[in-house]
């Protein structure tokens, strides 16, 4: 999993004070908005879950939603999917599960 440290730095921010593999345990679904499909959608934490900021804005973008993202999910045939999620859930994710390797 990619992870932009500079990004890591900027939040302190825990959503669902879970770790990622409680996260994954409890099936935690992660809002998101599919830019193809033009529609809200949840993508649920798994094993397999790799999700890749590649921009982050300042303000929101859609309801909230303020990071462009890469979701790859094999387990539920995601590929290369372009969506927008909220910061603090990528960083409840991403950076926990960082700190659990």
């Amino acid at each position: 999993m990619k992870t932009n440290q500079k990004l890591l730095d900027m939040t302190d921010i825990e959503v669902y004070d879970l770790s990622p593999k409680e996260m994954i345990a409890n099936e935690v679904g992660l809002p998101m908005f599919d830019l193809e499909e033009a529609k809200h959608t949840d993508v649920y934490c798994s094993d397999d879950l790799d999700i890749e900021c590649l921009v982050h804005s300042d303000g929101e973008i859609v309801d909230g939603m303020n990071l462009l993202v890469k979701v790859n999910q094999p387990s539920q045939n995601i590929k290369d999917s372009y969506k927008l999620m909220i910061s603090a859930d990528y960083f409840d994710f991403v950076t926990q599960e960082d700190e659990d390797e």
